[in-house]
């Protein structure tokens, strides 16, 4: 079987373009770090350091050493400057970034430690002694070291490698033969210890910052009697900024963890797929950078110089917006599942599968068009409800708002059952890729849970709704008569439950992308191999449920990209932060309506009914 490793020209032009992005960011928060943060205590040193690491591991990353794995052996290739030009083995190089991605990790862990025992002096709790940092330091500095040369050892002697690729895989001789410059690996004793002592550092450090964050939080609240509002203030930011890059290292670390189930799971064909995880990888520093800027006031106030402006005014034209976009998703809405439950006979057991997204979908945008109907106070990360439950029924605008992300994850979490669920369809006819049914009906049990468990963290996410004045005159005092005229509102600070949902979101959007992806690959290589094996007619009935599902697919960027762009306007603060987030709920209001008329029309059965 020849299989082309050769690492493609978009790839490489991808990575020089990450790589110089990458450094102009980092260049200027390194700048914005030494130049811009007066108001910063020596906390930002560490910052110094992190940034400095991030760049280090960018250059070589994308620049000089460029990675590439060789799925689904265990085998690994280099097309930077380095391997080409100086012919080093990439098993050194390798070897190099390894360590280099174990520092910077190191190092943000230390920045989280270094945060807690400034706070933990103030209310005298969980102090460290010198000697645990010093013995953190010198671990610090020396586990990079060891796990490098640990690996560097663990490599086959690179004269041995075609022998023992002849022996063990015979198969991609003729792919690997074109390679001037790879490194395979077998199983052996270090390479077992680097994995296991890599997967029991990672699993290590993050049981430390969940412990660490979880103290942090609980210490803030001790200390805000005990320091000044600014001092308060300056270590609240320091502490979310740090949860916020946190949950940008899911860039580095997911990818890395994918790959590892990619390799153990050898499945073929699977080379496109470690591609585009090395590429995800290369994404983390940039976004790091805009990260930190935007959590840290004296960087974004210096990047953006800007006020806050807030109109407590009822924005008539987006209540009047709601309610035409929303009656006009009621109707389309209506009409699709009628054409689902009676014009389907030509679909299989699938249309029920479309069916329940298609009332989700109803529902969603019911409750946010009519009986939600949110209006945002950005930049301040608060709102209120000019729906019908606010308004007749005074349900308060935080129980609205923890349905709406609930029902949401819903819809999301059952359009990938949708996608799992076609894939099976067809995995079973090739005999390929065949998920267990125990472990399939598992799934079938916990979705219906899932939706739940974002209603009740949302709802601890949120501040008591008798303490929301008070925040507001201690925090917000030049707002306090707009929000004095508004009976209903809900206003949000970044507590333990609000961050684990961010982290959530996060995470479960990434999960729900990979199985997007992945399983859309997958089933267009099914669809080409079953095409001999079904009839005809079978055949563009799956093609034409793939492509419909893809195509709704893109349409839920529409429910997607507003919440993502949400996330980047709450943190920024810039001036017309409230009119841009008005502008995209709008758009997210949309998405339902959007997506019955992409339904509709990429489904024959539906599209010969509606155009007769």
């Amino acid at each position: 079987m020849t299989v082309d490793f050769s690492t493609p020209s978009w790839l490489i032009l991808f990575f020089h373009f990450m790589g110089s992005l990458s450094m102009l960011l980092n260049c200027g928060t390194i700048f914005l770090i030494l130049f811009k943060s007066d108001k910063i205590d020596n906390f930002r040193y560490f910052l110094l350091l992190f940034q400095i690491l991030c760049m280090h591991t960018d250059i070589h990353l994308t620049l000089l050493i460029i990675p590439m794995p060789l799925s689904p052996l265990i085998a690994g290739t280099c097309n930077g400057i380095l391997a080409t030009y100086f012919k080093i083995w990439s098993h050194y190089l390798i070897a190099f970034i390894i360590a280099a991605l174990i520092s910077q990790m190191e190092c943000l862990v230390y920045c989280f430690v270094r945060k807690h025992q400034i706070i933990s002096k103030l209310v005298s709790r969980h102090v460290l002694s010198n000697c645990w940092y010093v013995f953190g330091t010198i671990l610090a500095v020396s586990t990079p070291v060891a796990i490098g040369l640990i690996f560097s050892q663990a490599g086959m002697k690179r004269e041995h490698q075609m022998s023992y690729i002849r022996e063990h895989h015979p198969t991609y001789v003729d792919s690997l033969l074109p390679l001037e410059n790879f490194s395979i690996y077998s199983s052996n004793p270090l390479l077992i210890i680097v994995i296991a002592v890599t997967s029991s550092g990672g699993f290590l450090c993050g049981v430390l910052f969940m412990m660490i964050t979880f103290d942090m939080l609980k210490m803030l609240k001790e200390v805000q009697t005990k320091v000044s509002l600014a001092s308060f203030h300056r270590y609240k930011v320091a502490v979310t900024s740090l949860l916020a890059q946190f949950s940008t290292s899911s860039l580095l670390l997911a990818p890395l963890f994918l790959f590892v189930l990619l390799v153990a799971s050898q499945i073929e064909n699977s080379h496109d797929a470690a591609e585009i995880l090395v590429a995800i990888m290369a994404l983390h520093s940039p976004i790091n950078a805009i990260v930190l800027v935007v959590t840290t006031p004296p960087f974004r106030n210096y990047v953006l110089r800007s006020t806050m402006d807030i109109s407590f005014d009822l924005p008539t034209w987006l209540v009047v917006y709601y309610h035409c976009i929303g009656t006009i998703s009621f109707i389309l809405n209506c009409g699709t599942i009628f054409l689902v439950v009676f014009k389907s006979d030509t679909i299989d057991n699938f249309r029920y599968c479309i069916l329940v997204f298609q009332i989700l979908c109803t529902l969603t945008d019911f409750h946010l068009t009519f009986l939600m109907e949110p209006i945002p106070l950005f930049p301040i990360i608060s709102g209120y409800c000019a729906g019908f439950f606010a308004t007749f029924f005074d349900v308060w605008s935080h129980y609205l708002m923890a349905f709406m992300v609930a029902i949401m994850s819903a819809q999301v979490e059952w359009l990938v059952y949708c996608f799992m669920k076609k894939h099976q369809t067809l995995g079973k006819i090739m005999c390929r890729h065949v998920c267990p049914r125990f472990l399939f009906m598992l799934g079938e049990i916990g979705m219906p849970f899932f939706p739940v468990l974002v209603y009740i963290a949302f709802c601890k996410a949120g501040m008591p709704r008798g303490e929301q004045m008070s925040y507001v005159r201690e925090h917000y005092i030049q707002f306090v008569s707009g929000f004095s005229s508004l009976k209903n509102f809900a206003i949000y600070t970044f507590n333990f439950w609000f961050i684990l949902m961010a982290f959530i979101a996060i995470f479960g959007g990434a999960f729900c992308g990979l199985v997007f992806i992945l399983s859309t690959w997958d089933m267009f290589k099914i669809l080409k191999g079953v095409q001999r094996k079904i009839s005809t007619t079978n055949y563009k009935r799956h093609q034409a449920a793939v492509r419909s599902l893809l195509a709704q697919f893109a349409v839920t960027s529409i429910c997607l990209c507003p919440p993502v762009l949400f996330v980047v306007v709450i943190l920024s603060e810039f001036r017309y932060a409230q009119v841009t987030v008005q502008f995209l709920l709008a758009v997210f209001a949309s998405h339902s309506s959007v997506n019955a008329v992409v339904l509709v029309m990429t489904t024959p059965p539906f599209r010969n009914y509606v155009l007769r």
